[in-house]
């Protein structure tokens, strides 16, 4: 089984124009994360947790955001990043812890998909 790429990820594979690189991997890296935490943890994370509590909250929160995120292959990592992020939320009561570990986290994923674009060069 090969999973298929990720649109975004096919775009920083394939794209030649350096201002849509450069768009796309502030809209993946920055822009992307804020909007997702705003959504995620900020709104549904609250408005589930008031349902079912803190620990199912984190579970279902995360699946949706995983299963929204990734392929088959993606979707367990994806899952401990949304409760990882969830936890933070949980734990500072701020949206601003879990939307910088979700920036550095596709920061990363950005560098390294740039890594394996040049490195197949």
């Amino acid at each position: 089984y090969q999973p298929p790429v990720q649109p975004i990820v096919r775009v920083f594979i394939e794209e030649d124009k350096t201002s849509v690189l450069w768009i796309s991997a502030l809209f993946a890296s920055v822009f992307g994360p804020i909007a997702e935490e705003i959504f995620f943890r900020g709104f549904m994370y609250g408005a589930v947790k008031k349902k079912i509590g803190i620990f199912p909250a984190m579970l279902v929160t995360s699946a949706i955001f995983a299963f929204l995120h990734a392929h088959i292959v993606g979707i367990m990592p994806i899952m401990v990043l949304g409760l990882l992020l969830a936890y933070i939320y949980e734990k500072t009561g701020s949206l601003i812890a879990p939307i910088a570990v979700h920036i550095i986290h596709n920061v990363g994923m950005v560098i390294l998909v740039f890594l394996m674009r040049y490195a197949g060069s």
